[in-house]
């Protein structure tokens, strides 16, 4: 009971309407045939249940395709024909026209402004013509054709046009505005625990693949590298969801501010080159190359340069052949290959776990200084 009420509750507006309508419909329409069977009225039986048969089979496709233009348009039409056909079997008694009167109410719940008018006016159009025929050619004789009668049913209809109207130029606007904000803050609430969810899990594999490995390293040493990774993935933060531009800030843009931040750190003299390609990822992505940066930016801080040399990084990242090619250069003192292929370090092996967890492929080469390649899949690429 609990689930459906749930699911009732996480239906907008119309679709809560359409649910509710078919299912009124559908209940409806079989109370009255059974009435009219058994009372023996078996021209009202079977119009009645024609219409369950129809309505039911609207029902089951709007359940499986949800497709409510399609379903509403089809109650409707099954509705005007049966309120009709019953009209006439009655003689075009004035009550039989109560049902027609407040028929264009499920298009103007379900469908557009447009939609909804186009079938009322329909509807009314084929009821006036029924009538007209009846009165002039088969010269019924009813209440209804009396001219005060037909004075306060066109009233009544105009009502329901204005009503329409109010409907969805104020109600329904503002409903589906209060609606869509509230499921764009859900959504982004949702997207807060999950990067503070994979933030927390980030600092916790980095503490774990320290344990039992650096005993003999300075406690205060190991503070300080875990610190400035922490403070690192906060001004990766600040600088994606600043401004609440995430998703839509250039990868150029992103690493010039986070090595602008990383080298604040340094007194080292450094120079930066960068080409980089117009290029955009997500969230996810941009922080997971970002922790890479930093490591790559923060090792050739403590191990490549020298305060009186010429100090160079180079940072190129292109697209080619349906492939991310991100070269990381620097002009130090180079790194041995056998060491750092075998090392266990936690720069090192939050680097391959990284691009390992991104479906991409990483090698170090020395030339010169330390040169890191990565090839990384297109699929992480955003559109513009």
């Amino acid at each position: 009971m609990l689930t459906i009420v749930r699911y009732f509750k996480s239906l907008p507006l119309k679709a809560l309407l359409a649910h509710l309508l078919f299912s009124f419909a559908v209940v409806l329409n079989a109370v009255s045939a059974l009435f009219d069977l058994t009372y023996e009225r078996y021209n009202f039986a079977l119009v009645q249940g024609t219409a369950v048969v129809i309505n039911s089979l609207l029902l089951l496709h709007y359940l499986k395709y949800r497709n409510l233009r399609f379903a509403t348009f089809g109650l409707s039409i099954v509705y005007s024909v049966e309120m009709q056909l019953i009209m006439y079997f009655e003689e075009f008694a004035l009550y039989s026209y109560f049902f027609p009167l407040f028929l264009p109410l499920i298009a103007y719940l379900t469908l557009s402004l447009k939609e909804s008018t186009i079938m009322t006016l329909l509807h009314y159009t084929s009821v006036t013509i029924l009538s007209l025929y009846a009165y002039f050619v088969w010269q019924v004789e009813s209440e209804m054709f009396q001219a005060s009668v037909i004075y306060a049913y066109i009233l009544s209809a105009c009502f329901i046009i204005l009503f329409g109207l109010f409907y969805h130029l104020t109600i329904v606007d503002a409903y589906y505005e209060l609606f869509d904000n509230n499921l764009k803050h859900e959504l982004a609430l949702g997207e807060i625990h999950h990067r503070v969810r994979n933030n927390l899990t980030l600092i916790n594999s980095m503490f774990g693949m320290q344990m039992h490995r650096h005993a003999e390293e300075d406690i205060q040493s190991l503070i300080d590298k875990n610190r400035t990774r922490i403070e690192t993935i906060a001004a990766i933060h600040d600088t994606l969801y600043r401004k609440g531009e995430k998703e839509k800030i250039t990868f150029e843009h992103y690493v010039d501010e986070l090595i602008d931040s990383i080298l604040s750190l340094s007194e080292l003299p450094i120079k930066i080159k960068m080409k980089i390609d117009t290029l955009y990822f997500n969230a996810q992505v941009m922080q997971q190359l970002g922790s890479i940066i930093h490591e790559l930016v923060t090792n050739s801080l403590k191990y490549a340069f020298d305060p009186n040399s010429n100090n160079m990084l180079e940072l190129t990242l292109h697209l080619k052949d349906d492939t991310l090619h991100f070269t990381y250069r620097d002009n130090g003192k180079g790194c041995e290959m056998e060491k750092l292929e075998q090392s266990h370090s936690l720069g090192a092996e939050l680097i391959k776990l990284t691009v390992k967890e991104l479906g991409g492929e990483v090698s170090f080469q020395n030339d010169k200084g330390c040169i890191c390649h990565i090839t990384l899949p297109s699929f992480h690429l955003l559109k513009s």
